[in-house]
């Protein structure tokens, strides 16, 4: 006599749940594959974004004002990013440079600015031979509290305190 319990329950072979296992392995590494693709998207568009090198190649200089007999303060602007975006203002610190604006703005391309911002500096105080004092007004994107710069093919650090309103 057969039993009619089991007469009624399905039959599961284990070729169909190899089968099924098989492709439940085969979506899970799809859906693996699909998310790593768009985590290396949204990284690699977060990186060019970010850190592109082009970021100061529109800069125009604004201003040059002459601190002491071999310092010099450099003011850039970039208003590129148009009527959303505030101009960011690059400041540097180096001996004197010639040339046109042009020819400034390329040379400054190549030093690191030690203050970028939307603001403006109010005073530049030199505390000793080797530190600097300024008075900035606004939001900053970054600082360095040092610079070096070549006067006379003799490199010169300053340390550079702030006063921030």
């Amino acid at each position: 006599m057969t039993n009619h319990l089991t007469a009624m329950t399905p039959q599961t072979s284990d070729s169909f749940v190899k089968e099924l296992s098989m492709l439940n392995t085969r979506a899970i590494r799809h859906i693996h594959c699909c998310i790593t693709l768009c985590l290396a998207l949204v990284t690699g568009g977060f990186i060019v974004i970010n850190y592109s090198d082009d970021n100061r190649k529109n800069d125009t200089l604004q201003h040059r004002y002459e601190i002491n007999s071999g310092l010099w303060l450099y003011i850039t602007e970039n208003s590129n990013g148009g009527a959303t975006v505030p101009v960011i203002y690059r400041y540097y610190l180096s001996s004197r440079l010639q040339g046109s604006d042009n020819d400034i703005t390329n040379q400054l391309l190549t030093l690191t600015p030690f203050l970028a911002g939307y603001g403006s500096i109010s005073d530049v105080k030199i505390l000793s031979t080797d530190k600097i004092k300024i008075s900035y007004n606004g939001r900053i994107l970054f600082l360095n509290n040092s610079t070096t710069y070549n006067d006379n093919n003799k490199n010169i650090t300053l340390k550079i305190s702030y006063l921030i309103e």
